[in-house]
């Protein structure tokens, strides 16, 4: 839980502090198509790992 916290602080920091956001990253800004793929990408992995447990349940009971 603890590194967690310290990953996300630490994105957050980086992000948000312009600094330190064009030393890693160079001075790049999202639009909002690329907002909304990566939320969409990002909370894809829900449905996919629900589909997975669902095979692999019906997988077990056989």
């Amino acid at each position: 839980m603890a590194s967690a916290a310290l990953a996300l602080v630490l994105t957050v920091i980086v992000t948000v502090q312009p600094t330190l956001a064009e030393m890693f990253f160079g001075p790049v800004t999202l639009e909002l198509k690329g907002v909304v793929a990566a939320l969409g990408l990002a909370f894809l992995i829900i449905p996919l790992m629900e589909i997975y447990k669902a095979i692999m349940r019906a997988v077990e009971k056989e």
